[in-house]
């Protein structure tokens, strides 16, 4: 008995321009596949349900590159991300910002922040004058 609902390496044009070439389940995209996007983003990786699942790479049409965990459509995991302008942030997300363990790094190697990230910001601990920890 053959599965009809699974189709591999097809390509799928959508009306609103969006391009997809891999396999299909249900008629949506599934599994390893390439989506490029009207904007100009392209995503290569692993989908479920026509969204990034899994691990992925994510090339945007400004030019910045996301190499790492999805979850749901979101940025979610361990990534590096590397901005146009040269900076890259190697760390964790969390629904889609930077959040957890993470490091920002200029361009000229020089670092923003080098520790832990909350909603998108770095969490900066300030200490007390005078304060002693034994």
């Amino acid at each position: 008995m053959c599965d009809q609902s699974q189709k591999n390496n097809l390509i799928v044009k959508y009306i609103n321009d969006d391009e997809y070439i891999g396999n299909l389940k249900n008629d949506k995209p599934e599994e390893k596949g390439r989506m490029t996007y009207s904007n100009g983003d392209i995503f290569v990786g692993r989908m479920k349900n026509s969204q990034p699942k899994l691990r992925g790479k994510m090339t945007y049409s400004n030019g910045n590159k996301y190499d790492g965990e999805w979850k749901y459509g979101k940025r979610h995991g361990s990534v590096t991300y590397t901005f146009a302008s040269g900076r890259v942030y190697d760390g964790e997300w969390k629904d889609g910002k930077k959040h957890g363990k993470g490091k920002m790094t200029y361009s000229d190697g020089s670092i923003y922040h080098d520790g832990m990230w909350k909603d998108g910001k770095p969490v900066i601990v300030a200490s007390a004058p005078g304060l002693r920890c034994n």
